[in-house]
């Protein structure tokens, strides 16, 4: 083969390499900012890495890598830039009057502290913190506020009610200020006691700690009532304390149908008092009894009714029989005839 042969030969060849390397595809890939921004654009051989950009930054917030791999590119792709934000943390103190740190505790920025349990100094009353400890913005020593006790003692108020009084506090041989509008549903207050002995406001003063107690005395309510002629037991009086159930009247020839009362014209035969707090009036309601009367005219004829009531007033008719003449009604507690019924 000749020496010109043998170069035409490897210029193929290296043409043909040449072609096929070209042959290989080429993407587009593009960096992005987390406003769209583009921050960098390639066109990558398939299968080989891009190259991102510089680490991009933006206020208040810290770079944390990109949305997608840039290895072994095999396609078009955006990748964008991804951020945490940055929440700044404050350093918040709470010190005793001395300058010991009860309590230390890192803050997210607006958001709040929490105060440790309150503490306490011989001689004094602890009576809060010298500043604000929410929407903390700064780093924050918060110092612990108190109050001398100068010969003071405590009263507590032991209301036995729903109101309840804050436990004050007395220099020695002061008088105590006696609480007012007290009250209590269905009870008259009786006063204030010191264990069994009615405290005095007026006359007494304070020598030591002491718990006054609220006494009351429920009120008693009255009920009446309208038997309208029956009998029956039941209470004239109750409290709030009180659970009553009434005993339904009887009364001869009548049947009980329940109670009504001045609010209420529908009869209850089943009436409870409880947990109430005013007078109560009731009337006893009836029926009346309905009697049947049987005839037996052995043949003769009679127009008569066939019932009656206590408040009937009813004479028979003497019946007739023909061939016949009536002499008198007998019934079974009495054989003797009677013409007049």
């Amino acid at each position: 083969m000749s020496k010109s042969i043998k170069i035409i030969l490897i210029l193929l060849l290296i043409t043909s390499l040449f072609l096929i390397t070209s042959c290989k595809g080429k993407y587009t890939v593009t960096f992005k900012d987390y406003n769209g921004t583009v921050l960098k654009e390639e066109k990558i051989e398939e299968g080989k890495n891009a190259i991102p950009p510089a680490d991009p930054t933006r206020e208040g917030y810290t770079f944390i890598g990109w949305s997608e791999e840039f290895t072994n590119i095999q396609k078009d792709i955006v990748i964008i830039a991804q951020y945490e934000q940055i929440i700044n943390k404050y350093t918040v103190k709470f010190v005793d009057y001395n300058g010991t740190i009860l309590k230390e505790e890192l803050i997210e920025e607006n958001k709040s502290a929490t105060a440790p349990v309150d503490p306490t100094r011989e001689g004094y009353t602890f009576i809060g913190w010298n500043t604000d400890y929410t929407n903390i913005t700064s780093n924050l020593i918060i110092t612990a506020q108190y109050e001398q006790i100068i010969n003071k003692y405590k009263v507590t108020f032991k209301t036995n009610c729903e109101t309840t009084i804050e436990e004050e506090y007395y220099e020695k041989g002061n008088k105590i200020k006696e609480p007012t509008n007290l009250t209590k549903l269905g009870y008259t207050f009786l006063g204030w006691y010191l264990n069994e002995e009615k405290w005095s406001f007026i006359g007494y003063v304070i020598t030591d700690n002491m718990t006054l107690e609220a006494k009351w005395e429920p009120i008693k309510y009255n009920i009446s009532y309208e038997l309208n002629g029956g009998i029956a037991n039941n209470p004239t009086t109750y409290t709030i304390e009180d659970k009553i159930k009434l005993n339904n009247p009887t009364k001869e020839n009548y049947t009980f149908i329940g109670w009504t009362t001045p609010e209420n014209d529908i009869p209850n035969l089943n009436v409870n008092i409880s947990n109430e707090t005013q007078d109560k009036a009731f009337t006893a309601n009836y029926q009346i009894n309905t009697y049947n009367i049987t005839y037996e005219l052995n043949g003769g004829i009679a127009n008569n009714p066939t019932t009656y009531t206590i408040e009937d007033n009813i004479i028979l008719n003497n019946p007739t029989k023909e061939g016949y003449t009536f002499i008198g009604w007998t019934t079974p507690e009495n054989d003797i005839p009677n013409l007049n019924v």
